[in-house]
């Protein structure tokens, strides 16, 4: 009779063991990884190496790294933080700019926020295009805070202030197209829209950081799609958006203090970080960038440094390393 209660026992207990393994196997929670990521900077003004609050990154065709910081200073590094050269906005007493992309070509565009104006580098360092004046009309600017360019070279700039946020639409040569949006929370409206990313389809994907979401739009302006909303919901302020060469959608959140990855469709596949001053851990990060191969680099902005990491996704369930 024991050895019967024993036995029944044992195979209550596996049975329970199987039930809770293929919960978790089931379940959507994240599942702990490794963390590699690098980290390299400090805080200063002029030495290599070190940033007043960076605040936006792009990552070139090569895997090389621009990082613009808060005196309008733009450094450039190795893959793995090596300092190589650094370029500077013309001028930053009025104030600093806020968003960097690249074109196929290795030119890097600035969108000078504060001088209603883009201005783009060659990539000898040499000023080569300027365009933008202040104003709310069309083919004007006010507080251009994100830019990113089309592989045909079309560029696309963010702005926010004066109930005037919006997308405008613009040639390689600077020359108005069109523009979409104004101030609100409905579909096709922003609130401070502070990232902007292009995928393979050729639809432009928007950090629209306080509607707490993200917006999907043709070329033309048409609102396809969107997720998040309400703070804290999906998303915590999120200042930044970047897409792979695979198609995978990054953000990161300046009031989350992490990364999250989707598919272009909102799944959540993967998310990283938190709050905090140790390796794994972002202190309101203001930009980011993703390489094709999906190595993400992050300016962790209150941390005066550049974070490099990777988020490795599963399918049919988020993944979240250990650090979180």
């Amino acid at each position: 009779m024991g050895h019967k209660l024993l036995g029944t026992g044992f195979a209550l207990l596996c049975l329970a063991c199987a039930t809770w393994l293929g919960a978790r196997l089931l379940s959507p929670e994240p599942v702990a990884k490794e963390d590699k990521t690098l980290t390299w900077g400090a805080y200063g003004r002029e030495k290599p190496s070190t940033f007043d609050k960076p605040r936006c990154v792009a990552v070139a065709a090569d895997g090389s790294v621009y990082c613009l910081d808060l005196t309008g200073r733009i450094q450039h590094f190795t893959s793995d933080g090596k300092y190589l050269d650094e370029m500077h906005m013309p001028d930053v007493s009025v104030g600093r700019p806020q968003g960097i992309a690249l074109d196929q070509a290795g030119n890097l565009y600035v969108a000078d926020t504060h001088y209603f104006q883009v201005v783009k580098f060659n990539p000898k360092g040499e000023i080569v295009l300027k365009f933008g004046e202040e104003g709310i009309e069309p083919g004007k600017l006010y507080w251009p805070c994100a830019i990113t360019v089309a592989r045909d070279g079309t560029i696309f700039t963010a702005e926010y202030g004066n109930r005037q946020d919006r997308i405008q639409k613009w040639s390689p040569e600077g020359k108005y197209i069109s523009s979409w949006g104004t101030f609100g929370s409905k579909p096709g409206e922003f609130m401070r829209p502070m990232g902007l990313a292009i995928d393979s389809k050729g639809e432009i994907f928007v950090a629209d950081a306080s509607n707490h979401r993200v917006q999907v739009f043709t070329q033309d302006g048409k609102c396809l799609r969107s997720w998040g909303g309400g703070a804290g919901e999906v998303f915590n302020y999120p200042y930044d958006i970047a897409i792979d060469g695979n198609d995978k959608v990054y953000t990161v959140e300046y009031g989350g203090h992490r990364l999250q990855c989707f598919t272009t469709e909102g799944e959540l596949l993967a998310r990283w970080g938190g709050f905090g001053r140790e390796k794994g851990m972002l202190n309101h990060p203001w930009g980011m960038d993703v390489a094709p191969d999906g190595t993400v680099f992050v300016s962790d902005t209150y941390n005066y440094r550049v974070v490099k990491t990777r988020l490795e996704s599963e399918p049919g369930g988020a993944t979240e390393l250990a650090s979180r």
